[in-house]
């Protein structure tokens, strides 16, 4: 697997929070503000173009629908990475902003308490790869995130600022997730569904996942 592989245990999944009280699975419409009422956040509106990132693509194994899930980072080698609550299987692919297209040959769970797939992909894409994290994030970091939020055919950035680290959660609902950052965007632009999976980042070094 990635000869880092062992950096991967300090990359953790992100908890959004958004004072507006919207979650990051809330609709990806744009609102206006108004003076004195709070407004729900909503993903940017401005573009990027990123190349270490790419949209996934679900296949429906018996209608063969395609449907744009989540989004997927870089990491080298033909490895990427994506949420494992994305449910990414093989035969689903990843697709960039310029048309480019990988079919996705095989998917890694590391943990079941882990929300993180290590995804080996065919060639199809040039893809610039982020560098894997040497240390933890500290409390107050300013991160960027990227990805392609559904109702977006474009992807797009929030900035986040990290407030606490939370060791599972939820706690006695199901099954929890561990190693969790929790952050909140720092401009009016947040993350959105369809950013899950996307890569949370200092520079062009990868801390966590959305």
């Amino acid at each position: 697997m990635l000869k880092e592989s062992a950096n991967i245990a300090t990359i953790g999944a992100f908890v959004i929070l958004c004072f507006s009280g919207l979650w990051a699975g809330s609709s990806t419409e744009a609102y206006a503000e108004v003076a004195g009422i709070p407004q729900p956040q909503a993903s940017s509106t401005s573009p990027v173009n990123d190349d270490r990132i790419a949209a996934l693509y679900t296949v429906n194994s018996t209608t063969g629908q395609q449907f744009r899930t989540c989004t997927a980072s870089f990491l080298g080698e033909g490895w990427w990475m994506t949420a494992r609550h994305c449910t990414p299987a093989v035969g689903d692919y990843l697709k960039q902003s310029d048309g480019e297209r990988a079919e996705i040959l095989e998917v890694h769970l590391r943990f079941e308490d882990d929300d993180i797939a290590l995804l080996k992909v065919a060639d199809g894409i040039v893809a610039k790869p982020f560098d894997l994290p040497v240390a933890p994030l500290e409390q107050g970091s300013i991160i960027d995130l990227v990805g392609f939020a559904i109702g977006r055919d474009f992807a797009s950035v929030a900035t986040l600022e990290v407030k606490s680290f939370v060791e599972k959660y939820p706690e006695g609902a199901g099954l929890p997730y561990r190693d969790l950052i929790v952050a909140s965007s720092v401009t009016p632009s947040r993350t959105c569904e369809g950013d899950s999976g996307g890569p949370g980042y200092v520079g062009n070094t990868v801390v966590g996942l959305h």
